[in-house]
């Protein structure tokens, strides 16, 4: 499978916010169904380049650049980037836009973060859809653990970011190898040389990466029983990081969810199968009567199985 870089959609602004300047997209009508994009750690909003073309005309598509080691500019030197700082971000980044309820779509570590803001804020929620994301007892893989712990020692992170940089070691388990099957140079490139060229964005990336751990997934587990909105989960089969048990586990435990298996893709579902991301959301905010059910473009109904509860 070959996938194109092709252009990047939706018009760039930049939000002062507390923390500081948040950048993000904006793609589709002003009055549309609002969706907002939650990546993980060490990528940025390029992370959905190739879903938003595919997206129904009527979203309204915000991507931010949210401040976990790849965005584009430094946050403020006291911003509270720890697990629940950046929660509260993505709370303020909706008031700023006035935003009472929205549709949130998280992957990888920003699939926690979505599960973790979706609990504490779940009248602010029209639909969820997570790709394969950390949950419950996870949070990060174990391979990724060394990351986490390089936070906690000057100057490794550099280190880290340095390897980054050499296309080979991008592609080992230990970086994007486990993450990506489909991973293209020029994607890769904007989500490496940020973070490898500032110590601003490695000190941000380091607040972050300190305070991880399965306590915040744990925490979530708890309350997600009470999410009461439509979801939509889709998990890779051969991921390496997240397995099938996992997306189980988070489907039966979301009341009412669908779990939708995807193929030939690693947990950055929207890297590997993007098209298939992109028509699963569509196909999902329509049944959920949350966009006109024009010709369907969907998943057909076999790939979906509704969560026994």
């Amino acid at each position: 499978m070959s996938l194109t870089t092709g252009p990047v959609l939706g018009t760039p602004h930049r939000l002062n916010t507390p923390w500081g300047p948040l950048h993000y997209r904006e793609h589709g009508p002003k009055d549309g169904l609002p969706v907002v994009f939650i990546h993980g750690i060490l990528v940025n909003g390029r992370l959905w380049d190739q879903v938003l073309p595919e997206l129904d005309s009527g979203l309204r598509c915000l991507v931010p650049d949210w401040p976990l080691g790849a965005h584009p500019e430094v946050m403020a030197a006291d911003a509270p980037l720890h697990v629940d700082g950046v929660v509260a971000l993505i709370d303020h980044f909706l008031d700023a836009l006035d935003l009472e309820q929205v549709v949130l779509v998280g992957s990888d570590s920003g699939g926690a973060l979505t599960q973790l803001y979706a609990v504490r804020n779940p009248e602010r929620i029209r639909a969820l859809v997570l790709a394969p994301s950390d949950a419950d007892g996870t949070w990060l893989p174990g391979i990724f653990k060394p990351l986490e712990w390089a936070a906690f020692v000057p100057g490794v992170l550099w280190l880290v970011s340095q390897l980054m940089r050499w296309p080979a070691f991008r592609r080992l388990p230990l970086a994007f190898g486990w993450l990506s099957r489909h991973l293209d140079p020029e994607r890769s490139d904007a989500f490496v040389l940020p973070w490898s060229r500032s110590f601003g964005l490695r000190r941000d990336l380091g607040k972050f990466l300190r305070d991880l751990g399965p306590r915040h997934t744990r925490a979530a587990a708890l309350l997600l029983p009470g999410i009461a909105v439509p979801t939509r989960i889709l998990w890779a089969t051969e991921d390496p990081l997240f397995p099938p048990e996992l997306g189980r586990w988070l489907a039966a435990t979301i009341p009412g969810a669908q779990l939708q298996w995807v193929e030939d893709s690693y947990a950055l579902v929207p890297l590997d199968q993007p098209v298939v991301l992109a028509r699963a959301i569509n196909e999902h905010l329509r049944s959920a009567g949350l966009l006109p059910n024009r010709s369907l473009v969907g998943v057909v109904a076999s790939e979906v199985e509704l969560a026994s509860h």
